[in-house]
């Protein structure tokens, strides 16, 4: 099992409505920088490749989740980060985070995208960011990090860990 994180590798991030500052912040890799936004759910900050390595084991599942929090602006807010394939061909999945302070989300699986995971498939993902928030009422939100996790068919020690299982 192996974690890598959105790194801009493949294209410079894209804010194409100007409502994130920081923006390289969510793709530095650092849980001390992030980018911010106050902006509503439309606005979107885009990166497109991930610090996965060219080759490696089979990948078995890769799961996706977030660093960041959703300020409580006084209705129901999200900060979101959805995963796709290489020119947004497939969305495979969305982490999401509701808490009012940094936090790590659960993981979400993602979903295999057409043609099966390939060490060149995980490498071009694209991430778009974006919030579920009312900026009307003072919401913002930030995000440090998105990262996969790549659980593979070879795991260091010879043997696969699944969650409640040994």
């Amino acid at each position: 099992m192996a974690t890598y994180y959105f790194d801009e590798s493949d294209a410079g991030f894209t804010d194409p409505d100007a409502q994130w500052t920081t923006e390289v912040g969510a793709f530095d890799g650092s849980l001390s920088t992030n980018a911010f936004t106050a902006g509503a759910g439309t606005h979107y900050l885009k990166a497109e490749g991930t610090n996965a390595p060219a080759s490696g084991d089979t990948i078995i599942m890769v799961e996706a989740r977030l660093y960041g929090y959703a300020e409580d602006g006084g209705g129901p807010e999200d900060i979101n980060a959805s995963i796709y394939t290489d020119g947004e061909a497939e969305l495979l999945g969305t982490a999401s985070n509701v808490n009012t302070t940094y936090t790590w989300t659960p993981y979400t699986e993602l979903s295999t995208p057409t043609g099966g995971w390939t060490w060149p498939v995980l490498q071009a993902l694209e991430v778009k960011l974006f919030t579920g928030m009312n900026s009307a009422i003072g919401a913002a939100g930030a995000i440090y990090e998105v990262q996969i996790r790549v659980n593979g068919a070879d795991p260091p020690g010879g043997f696969y860990l699944t969650q409640g299982y040994q």
